[in-house]
C-alpha cells in the first residue's frame, strides 16, 4: 500500500470520527431520552470520559519515554 493510500484512509477516519464524536457532543444533549438518535450513541457522560482517558493515557507515556531517556542520558555506561 503506498503512502498517499494510507494517508487518504488515515484522513478518511478521522473525518468520520470527528463528525461522529461532534454530532455525539452536540447533538445528543438536546433530543428527546426516547427518540430514536439516541440507540446510534453511547451516553453523553462518556463524551469527557472518552477524551480524557487518552488524554491521561498519551501524558503518561509521555512522562515515562521522557524520564527513560533522561535516565540514559544520565548514565552513559549503559
Amino acid at each position: 500500500m503506498s503512502d498517499a493510500a494510507l494517508g487518504n484512509i488515515l484522513l478518511i477516519i478521522s473525518c468520520l470520527s470527528f463528525c461522529y464524536y461532534t454530532a455525539w457532543v452536540i447533538m445528543l444533549p438536546f433530543s428527546d431520552p426516547d427518540h430514536a438518535i439516541n440507540r446510534v450513541f453511547p451516553p453523553v457522560h462518556y463524551a469527557l470520559l472518552v477524551p480524557a482517558s487518552i488524554g491521561l493515557a498519551f501524558a503518561g507515556t509521555l512522562v515515562v519515554f521522557t524520564v527513560y531517556h533522561i535516565q540514559c542520558a544520565a548514565d552513559p555506561h549503559e
